[in-house]
């Protein structure tokens, strides 16, 4: 039976919070066989159990946009493994983060769009990282915050950086250090070329960017399983 197709308002990015592994155990019923077979190759069994709840509830999510069953939402992966939607005539782009104990998925008719979550970790030594994946003088910037503020500046920049190479699209590690960052804890979004870099409202004690190639878009913030408002 196919259901009623969600539509954004115009110049919305849905943003979808989902908490993985969640209350039920997801089944594989609804993945692919590609899926399943990435899934198996996970090493550890609480990776699976994260990544088959986050593959599972980014099906069900796309169908809403779709009017489709989560199985038959044609998921495809390009060469970069950057996952798209085979579909013709439709707009639908996606991008998918999850970090800890929970996911978020993007969801856009504007155009290509990346999305990153990070679980700040305050334990981690931002300084030695930032120095190996920041340009110098963003390294040395965040070197010379107060050290209470080191933490949530880091994570805040490399979610900015994550989400607009996934945008991009192509490998992330090796263009980190390209990606200039900004370090204002007060900067609301800002522009990278054509690209603009939203910080979206994320749970407590993560952070999350949202990366959109167009000009005036509003995020909305949408909690799985609620229905879209109409």
């Amino acid at each position: 039976m196919t259901k009623s197709t969600a539509q954004p308002a115009v110049g919305v990015v849905d943003v979808w919070r989902v908490p993985i592994p969640g209350p039920s155990e997801p089944s594989t019923n609804m993945l692919s066989a590609d899926e399943v077979g990435r899934l198996e190759r996970r090493l550890s069994q609480t990776d699976r159990r994260r990544a088959l709840a986050a593959w599972t509830a980014r099906r069900e999510i796309l169908a809403r946009y779709l009017g489709c069953a989560p199985r038959d939402v044609p998921l495809q992966r390009a060469e970069d493994g950057r996952p798209f939607l085979q579909t013709s005539g439709s707009t639908l782009d996606h991008s998918m983060a999850h970090s800890g104990d929970w996911m978020m998925l993007a969801v856009s008719r504007l155009g290509p769009v990346g999305l990153d979550l990070e679980q700040v970790d305050a334990s981690l030594d931002v300084g030695r990282v930032a120095a190996r994946f920041f340009a110098p003088e963003d390294a040395a910037a965040m070197a010379g915050l107060p050290r209470s503020e080191q933490a949530a500046a880091f994570f805040r920049a490399w979610t900015e950086k994550e989400a607009y190479l996934k945008g991009i699209g192509g490998g992330v590690p090796s263009r980190l250090r390209s990606v200039r960052v900004s370090l204002d804890s007060r900067a609301g979004s800002r522009a990278v070329g054509d690209w603009v870099l939203h910080s979206v409202e994320a749970p407590t004690g993560y952070v999350a960017c949202l990366a959109v190639q167009a000009a005036g878009v509003r995020v909305r913030t949408i909690d799985f399983p609620e229905p879209i408002g109409r």
